[in-house]
């Protein structure tokens, strides 16, 4: 027995704490509060859209993807594996940062640090090499400064490449 009652005076139709208000013949959309969380739940056999005037904000697929979008444009999926990004991913603030993490050992297997210079660690069948580099100006000139094989062979790609071990680069 939850109440709801039109509030005259304020034109407000209230619902109180775990009154819910259903659309559809068998309440296919329910909107409720139950005291201390706020609802807005599927029951039916179609997907939940939530638009903004003629375009999608939001989709939410029965047993599958939540999918966002910016002006009638996918931005991201959620998806079984993860979250797929369409288009450019903005860190914004201090020193942005992106890990990718192997769930499967410990420790970032990628680490992408960059204030206006670029990181590139690309991987194949053969090994892995970084990229990095920007010149004076902050213009993208990204090379390869090393670059690693299955074997463990490392290759410094040029002749005045440098590898230096110790705080004092004695070795």
């Amino acid at each position: 027995n939850y109440n709801a009652k039109w509030l005259r005076a304020s034109n407000t139709l209230t619902f109180y704490d775990n009154a819910k208000a259903g659309f559809g013949t068998n309440d296919d959309l329910q909107i409720y509060h139950d005291g201390s969380h706020s609802y807005i739940k599927e029951n039916g056999t179609g997907d939940l859209f939530i638009r903004n005037g003629t375009d999608d904000a939001i989709r939410c697929r029965t047993d599958g993807a939540t999918e966002l979008f910016y002006d009638n444009s996918k931005k991201l999926e959620t998806m079984s594996s993860g979250v797929k990004i369409y288009e450019d991913l903005e860190l914004i603030g201090g020193t942005p940062q992106i890990k990718f993490d192997d769930t499967t050992s410990t420790g970032y297997q990628s680490y992408i640090n960059t204030n206006n210079n670029e990181l590139k660690i690309m991987a194949s069948a053969g090994g892995f090499g970084v990229y990095c580099g920007a010149d004076a100006n902050g213009a993208n000139n990204t090379t390869q400064r090393f670059w690693v094989n299955n074997e463990g062979l490392v290759r410094l790609p040029t002749d005045d490449s440098k590898l230096q071990f110790g705080a004092s680069q004695d070795l």
